[in-house]
């Protein structure tokens, strides 16, 4: 994964700040194991994208399991749909 990619997941990680003395300590530190994951996602779905997919001019790619695609495909949108939500949530409140 690319290191412009890791400092937009740290960014992520600060944006959403989570506050270790408050009174929902544990429902942020669930939250934190929760967006590390979310990283996780997001370097699976980069290095699922290089090796089987078309971009590099790639012309033979490895086949993939459908259900494996849709695994990587639903992992990402639910990804993108939380930080949409919350984006918007956040321009809201603003």
């Amino acid at each position: 994964i690319s290191l412009y990619a890791c400092e937009q997941l740290s960014r992520i990680y600060i944006w959403v700040s989570c506050d270790p003395n408050s009174e929902s300590a544990k429902v942020d530190e669930l939250l934190r194991r929760t967006l590390n994951n979310f990283g996780q996602i997001v370097v699976g779905v980069a290095e699922m994208r290089n090796l089987a997919g078309t971009g590099h001019g790639k012309t033979s790619m490895p086949d993939v399991d459908r259900n494996h695609a849709l695994l990587v495909l639903n992992s990402a949108y639910a990804v993108s749909v939380y930080l949409v939500g919350l984006h918007r949530g956040r321009r809201q409140s603003a």
